[in-house]
């Protein structure tokens, strides 16, 4: 067994692509850190301190550029991807606006997440 080189948080409602993400992230020796909501989301980061978030911005509860304001209150240094099926420009734009690093429009492949996983780790250090 690889050890890993640190974790993913991943802010997923939808139990089948976390399932997928949760393979991906192992198959890159990353541990995973799962939970289905912003709010979820904001209790995990008190008590740990993944290396990367991975987040879907639409979501039960907070939304997802919500959750993003609320944890640049306190982290400014962890790399956040966002993924959403909504390929507007507008959306994109506004993430990286309020803090986001990385932008996937769903459905993405594997290599597209990777890259974006190591091109946000990169970029960090």
């Amino acid at each position: 067994m690889a050890l890993t080189i640190g974790t993913i948080l991943f802010i997923e409602d939808d139990h089948l692509l976390t399932r997928c993400y949760e393979k991906w992230a192992a198959k890159i020796n990353f541990d995973s850190e799962v939970v289905t909501e912003g709010a979820e989301a904001l209790m995990v980061l008190d008590i740990m301190r993944p290396d990367l978030i991975f987040m879907d911005l639409t979501m039960p509860g907070m939304s997802g550029e919500e959750t993003i304001e609320k944890i640049r209150e306190t982290d400014f240094e962890t790399p956040i991807i966002c993924a959403s099926g909504h390929a507007a420009s507008k959306m994109r734009s506004k993430v990286y606006d309020i803090g986001a690093n990385d932008y996937l429009e769903k459905p993405f492949n594997f290599q597209q997440f990777q890259d974006a996983v190591f091109k946000s780790l990169k970029n960090k250090n």
